[in-house]
C-alpha cells in the first residue's frame, strides 16, 4: 500500500494489525493446545487399552485355569475371573477405540 502511495489504507492496516496479530496468536495457540491434548488423551488411552488387554488375558488364563480342573471348580473364583475377563475386554475395546479416534 505504501508502494502505491495510499499512506491512509497503510495507517488503517497498522492500527487493526496489532489486535489481529494478537487473534491470530490466540487461535494458534487454542489449536496447538488441542493437539496437544489429544496427543496426551490418545497416549494414555493407549496405555489403559495395553493394561487392561494384559489384564483380560490374566482372567481368561484364569478361567481356562478353572475348566481344566472341572471336578473342582471354585465356581466364585471362577465368576469373578470370568466378570472380571468381560469388563476388562470391554474396556479394552473402549479405550482402543478412544486411541484411534473413534467416539
Amino acid at each position: 500500500m505504501v508502494a502505491q502511495h495510499n499512506i491512509a489504507q497503510a495507517l488503517a492496516a497498522q492500527a487493526e494489525s496489532p489486535l489481529k496479530d494478537a487473534a491470530d496468536a490466540w487461535q494458534h495457540t487454542q489449536h496447538t493446545m488441542e493437539q496437544v491434548k489429544s496427543g496426551v488423551e490418545r497416549a494414555l488411552a493407549l496405555i489403559l487399552a495395553l493394561l487392561s488387554g494384559v489384564l483380560c488375558a490374566i482372567s481368561v488364563s484364569a478361567v481356562i485355569s478353572d475348566v481344566s480342573h472341572f471336578p473342582a471348580v471354585d465356581w466364585s473364583l471362577f465368576t469373578f475371573y470370568a466378570g472380571l475377563g468381560g469388563v476388562c475386554a470391554w474396556f479394552t475395546r473402549v479405550q482402543w477405540r478412544s486411541f484411534r479416534g473413534q467416539r
